[in-house]
């Protein structure tokens, strides 16, 4: 499929989409719907959601060990050429696929010329930005993704080019701006575990009391219409 075949009529599109649907239901229940490993599909991803896989991506390089990220990294780098199969650990092959996905995104956007210029401490923070702005009455945290940040003018890009070739050299390095973004997650779990903290000692709150009898009523609403059906099907 190339980006031509991409369907742009909302109408259309959904339309397509329940003809897919209603294929899928048809099917035997001993059949799976997948795409053929020599087939192409084209994605629409948005600057927004291009965010979200790069954030993912500096998840996973924090979530292990520094020897265990450096061993799959190297791997990835090399596409897995001439490795072991059993280096090809769960850890490895997520990093490889969303890896691959940033990158792709990011050439395809410039390809497509879809960039902009912004400013580079700005938008990296912004890209650790997401963070917990409150809590549901069970202490689950609330987030909200950082407003958008907007690209650099012409002449802001012109005086930073200036300054760029009159030698200006304090710009912080990437070791230094990935610092601050893991301080930015460390503080957001933090917030989190508090927020669970401060949800378990609310369960007296009335907002929970209130939200426990809700849930308590869906329940016997439901057993309710299980009851029914059952009743329904012995007697025919």
């Amino acid at each position: 499929m190339s980006l031509d075949d991409t369907i742009q009529d909302p109408e259309e599109l959904r339309k397509k989409m329940q003809q897919a649907l209603n294929l899928q239901q048809s099917l035997p229940d001993d059949t799976f719907v997948a795409v053929p490993d020599n087939e192409v599909v084209t994605l629409q991803i948005s600057g927004q959601f291009g965010r979200v896989l790069n954030r993912a991506l500096e998840y996973l390089y924090q979530a292990e060990d520094e020897e265990t990220v450096i061993a799959a990294a190297t791997l990835v780098k090399n596409n897995f050429e001439g490795a072991d199969p059993i280096q090809a650990t769960p850890f490895a092959v997520t990093l490889w696929a969303i890896s691959n996905l940033c990158a792709d995104f990011s050439v395809q956007a410039g390809i497509q010329k879809k960039t902009r210029i912004y400013d580079r401490e700005e938008f990296i923070s912004n890209l650790f930005g997401n963070g917990v702005v409150g809590s549901t009455p069970q202490g689950k945290a609330v987030y909200k993704d950082p407003e958008p940040i907007e690209p650099l003018d012409e002449e802001e890009l012109v005086k930073r080019i200036k300054a760029d070739k009159d030698g200006k050299t304090d710009y912080k390095t990437d070791n230094e701006l990935r610092t601050i973004g893991r301080e930015k997650a460390k503080d957001n779990r933090n917030k989190i575990q508090n927020l669970k903290t401060k949800g378990r000692l609310d369960k007296k709150s009335p907002e929970y009391q209130r939200h426990m009898q809700q849930e308590l009523e869906k329940r016997d609403r439901m057993r309710a219409k299980n009851t029914d059906s059952n009743h329904d099907s012995s007697v025919g």
